[in-house]
């Protein structure tokens, strides 16, 4: 989609919602959500990246595809909300999440702390690059395509052998997958 494009879809989806309001004013509810989630996704544009959450249902299948158990130690990197963490712990396995915004590395450690699953899950507030990933038997990823380029040859030397490790939508050029779930876009490595 082009930028154009973007702008002109998004200008439609906030005044649309606005001119409405101007109508009713019950109807001024859209707007100001709409702006809401907008503030929220491109808040992490600074941390250089742009949120986008995995849907449940492919978190579930990354796991699975993983075939993730309860002596597995599983790190998320770029771990955002934090449901790839909160659902990993509830299979058994010990959890790390790594996430530069502070933002979302609050809201991770309340899912945490709601769902009872401290002794079992954790977030690190920090910069993936700078983590040491040696004791994860899984890693998890949803980053970009750039993000993906630089952390192959670091998550390569550090993994033990056996070590999996899971993607969703995009792949690692120089490291072919051991299983792909086409239908998903999920990709599965072994080190």
């Amino acid at each position: 989609m082009s930028n154009l494009t973007f702008l002109t879809v998004w200008l439609l989806f906030f005044f649309t919602p606005l001119l409405l309001a101007l109508l009713d004013s019950r109807m001024f509810v859209l707007p100001i959500g709409f702006l809401t989630f907008e503030i929220w996704r491109v808040w992490t544009h600074p941390f250089g990246v742009e949120w986008v959450p995995s849907p449940q249902r492919i978190v579930d299948r990354m796991l699975k595809l993983a075939r993730v158990k309860k002596d597995d130690v599983v790190y998320d990197l770029g771990s955002g909300d934090g449901r790839i963490v909160v659902s990993a712990a509830k299979i058994g396995a010990k959890a790390v999440g790594v996430e530069l915004d502070p933002l979302r590395v609050l809201i991770s450690r309340i899912r945490i702390k709601l769902a009872g699953l401290e002794n079992k899950a954790k977030i690190e507030h920090r910069n993936l690059f700078k983590v040491k990933t040696k004791n994860a038997t899984v890693i998890a990823l949803f980053l970009l395509p750039k993000t993906m380029g630089k952390i192959e040859n670091k998550i390569k030397k550090e993994l033990r052998k056996g070590a999996r490790v899971v993607s969703y939508k995009f792949v690692f050029k120089n490291w072919k997958p051991t299983k792909v779930d086409k239908e998903n876009k999920i990709y599965l490595y072994k080190v």
